[in-house]
């Protein structure tokens, strides 16, 4: 049992932390989309997806989901990644582990990937904590998330005027709070 823990322990230290969402060179300003879905930005002559795990069977799902909305067989490139497909000026889509991406440009398709994979830090980070809720005076809501570069939540409550962005006269159902380098932390309601 205890070699078991150690494997599974020894693997999760193998996860990548993801892509910086700022800072990259290549990269535009970052839009976080869902967790699901993962984060783009726009680069020139097109854009990126990228999509970071909390395992590498997330990234694999991930994948295959972008290979399925693509209307052709994409090739197998080797040297790039886990697995990647496509090609490396136009359309490219590709797995690191627990990090997926496509790339969709006109003519340096694989140079921005490989910008993107070199800039993924080599040091584990832990994963972002769940953004929290908090009940403060008069009956508000505040949400807290500690880190995060963007956080998002649905239409469950509404902004109280001339206070911080996250204070709330009603609760917000689910709440989603996206770190530096694009992982999605939930809160459910």
């Amino acid at each position: 049992m205890a070699v078991l823990l150690l494997s599974g322990l020894a693997r999760a230290e193998e996860l990548r932390v993801g892509i910086p969402v700022e800072g990259v060179d290549v990269l535009g300003a970052p839009d976080f989309l869902t967790p699901e879905l993962g984060w783009t930005a726009p680069i020139e002559g097109g854009f990126v997806r990228v999509f970071v795990g909390a395992s590498e069977a997330e990234a694999i799902a991930w994948v295959q989901q972008a290979q399925m909305a693509i209307t052709v067989s994409l090739p197998v490139l080797p040297g790039l990644g886990d697995e990647a497909y496509g090609d490396t000026s136009g359309l490219l889509i590709l797995r690191d582990r627990n990090v997926a991406l496509q790339v969709r440009a006109s003519g340096n398709a694989g140079a921005i990937a490989e910008a993107m994979l070199a800039a993924m830090p080599t040091e584990p980070v832990a994963w972002p904590a769940p953004p929290q809720l908090h009940q403060v005076e008069d009956g508000r809501w505040q949400v807290t998330a500690p880190g995060a570069v963007k956080v998002q939540f649905d239409d469950g409550g509404r902004v109280t005027p001339g206070e911080p962005e996250l204070t709330f006269s009603e609760p917000p159902g689910t709440i989603i709070a996206w770190d530096a380098w694009g992982r999605p932390a939930i809160r459910a309601e």
